[in-house]
C-alpha cells in the first residue's frame, strides 16, 4: 500500500520532515505515528493509515514534501507472508507415491481472485409492485 502525505488542514499543502519514526522492516499499527511534519503553522504527527510492515521509506528528515507525496510503502501482514512463506503456515505435500519432489502449499492464500468484471453481481430486473396471476 502506498502511503501518501494526507491533507494537513486549510492552507497547509507542504512541510518539512522533522522526524521519521519508522524504518524498513518495522511493524506498525493503524494510527501509529510514522513521521512528524513541520509546516509554517505547526508540527503535525502523521499516522499510518493501516497496520502492516514498512517495506520502503521514501523520505528522510529535512525533506520538503507536498500533500499527496509518496512517503512510504506499507505491506499488510498477509502480503509479507506470501512474499516470504512462514514455515509454520505451509504444508509440504508429496506429488505421487514415488515422487522425489515436494510442493509447498501456502494455506493462507486461496485460489486466485477472479477478474474484477467477474466479481460483479448481474443487474437485477425491476420488481413490479403488482402481482400477476395466471
Amino acid at each position: 500500500m502506498d502511503v501518501r502525505l494526507p491533507r494537513l488542514g486549510e492552507g497547509a499543502d507542504s512541510g518539512v520532515i522533522a522526524t521519521v519514526f519508522v524504518k524498513e522492516g518495522d511493524q506498525v499499527k493503524k494510527d501509529q505515528p510514522v513521521l512528524e511534519l513541520e509546516s509554517e503553522k505547526a508540527v503535525a504527527s502523521i499516522p499510518a493509515p493501516a497496520a502492516g510492515t514498512v517495506t520502503k521509506v521514501l523520505v528522510k528528515e529535512g525533506d520538503e514534501i507536498k500533500v499527496g507525496s509518496l512517503i512510504l510503502i506499507l505491506a499488510d501482514n498477509g502480503t509479507v507472508a506470501a512474499a516470504a512463506p512462514n514455515p509454520s503456515r505451509t504444508i509440504n505435500a508429496s506429488v505421487g507415491d514415488d515422487a522425489q519432489e515436494e510442493q509447498v502449499i501456502d494455506v493462507n492464500t486461496g485460489p486466485a481472485a477472479p477478474p474484477a468484471f467477474a466479481r460483479r453481481a448481474p443487474p437485477c430486473a425491476p420488481i413490479s409492485r403488482f402481482a400477476v396471476s395466471a
